[in-house]
């Protein structure tokens, strides 16, 4: 640009939890580490945490604030879709979507987002909620626990790692869809709330059923 200044690029968290000083990168950053790659709900999420390709990034206020940040968020990881190296970003919104229904209709703002950005077939949205539900199951159900975190994210993707994954492990996202809700409901929804009540920052409120 002519004033002199850049254009933000894409970069990832450090991610060794003992150098960050947010206490909601940490938290995220522990779930990710306790739940995701350590019970292997998602077979792709180890390679980017592996190869510094996670970007956290905690948005403090609300509604709208976080949804900028998101939009922001769309616009970084979109400039690294010609990279091989994997990039992922988690947007944490600590103090806002408490509710989950009020979660769900941000969601839907940014899918309509990609939509408008040109951005569906690149990059997606996957969904995590202290208080995730998935329409038509039962509340203690276990296998809510596969997308409930220590605070609202929204999880920006790049479709080509995803694809890439599925076609190294020969699986698809039903597979894995199914192998979870199994593991879960044999670990019991008591244990899963243990796990992730173990990444919350002491004192931060959040309340799961």
């Amino acid at each position: 640009p002519s004033d002199g200044q850049h254009t933000p690029a894409w970069a990832p968290t450090d991610p060794c939890r003992t150098s960050v000083a947010d206490e909601w990168t940490r938290a995220t950053l522990c779930w990710l580490e306790t739940c995701v790659i350590g019970l292997n709900l998602c077979p792709w999420a180890h390679q980017p945490l592996e190869e510094g390709g996670v970007r956290v990034v905690v948005v403090r206020g609300e509604a709208d604030d976080v949804l900028q940040g998101v939009i922001d968020e769309l616009l970084l990881l979109s400039g690294t879709l010609d990279l091989d190296a994997t990039a992922t970003t988690l947007v944490c919104a600590p103090d806002a979507f408490a509710e989950f229904s009020d979660y769900l209709d941000a969601c839907g703002i940014v899918e309509d987002l990609i939509d408008q950005a040109g951005l569906r077939g690149a990059l997606q949205l996957a969904t995590f909620h202290p208080n995730y539900r998935f329409e038509g199951s039962d509340p203690d159900d276990a296998s809510n626990w596969t997308n409930r975190a220590p605070a609202p994210l929204f999880h920006l993707l790049r479709e080509r790692d995803v694809a890439r994954a599925l076609t190294g492990g020969r699986t698809t996202r039903d597979d894995v869809w199914q192998r979870n809700v199994a593991h879960l409901r044999t670990l019991g929804k008591s244990a899963m709330r243990r796990l992730v009540r173990s990444c919350q920052p002491p004192g931060s409120g959040r309340m799961m059923l």
